[in-house]
């Protein structure tokens, strides 16, 4: 089975002082940037994107049991106050790909740039903060010249470019693999 791995470029300090900022507006504006995304019906036993996004903001305590939904809500979020990579390399993915391109270390060695409820399943989610970017770019070209394979080293290029990206513009990148 294949997944994808998505990334967004933002200010890490911008998303932390927002988590927890109690700015109704900011909760509108995410939602109305992608209402088809808060419009789903959540499953019984879980809480809705939009109530995910409202506690994250809010400050409000989390429910460890809908754990992934504050992480879709995390990725929304993302996307509005930063900006998405693109990649259609990476819409197609297995577990595989993470480990020999080194995100999958990389991920779980950072974890989600803000405090979240432990997610058992989807989304994982990782980020290299822009402190880590030169490290993160020096690692992926190690990994490309030891590639012998032009599936991983095309996997190895779209990555290095959206650190390029992060570094041009000293961002942080978060990454979503779901």
């Amino acid at each position: 089975m294949s997944y994808a791995l998505a990334g967004c470029l933002i200010d890490l300090e911008k998303l932390r002082s927002a988590v927890g900022s109690r700015d109704k507006a900011l909760i509108k504006a995410v939602i109305d940037e992608d209402p088809k995304a808060f419009a789903a019906a959540p499953s019984k036993d879980d809480i809705s994107l939009k109530d995910a996004l409202t506690h994250l903001i809010m400050g409000e305590p989390m429910d460890a049991r809908s754990a992934h939904q504050y992480g879709y809500a995390l990725e929304q979020f993302c996307r509005h106050l930063g900006t998405r990579v693109e990649s259609r390399r990476w819409d197609t993915v297995r577990l595989e790909a993470l480990e020999d391109t080194g995100i999958e270390k990389l991920m779980d060695k950072n974890g989600p740039p803000v405090a979240l409820p432990s997610i058992r399943d989807f989304p994982a989610i990782g980020h290299v903060p822009a402190s880590a970017i030169r490290a993160a770019l020096d690692e992926v070209q190690e990994r490309y010249d030891a590639a012998t394979d032009d599936d991983l080293r095309d996997l190895l290029s779209d990555y290095e470019g959206w650190l390029l990206a992060a570094l041009e513009q000293n961002k942080s990148l978060v990454l979503f693999y779901y």
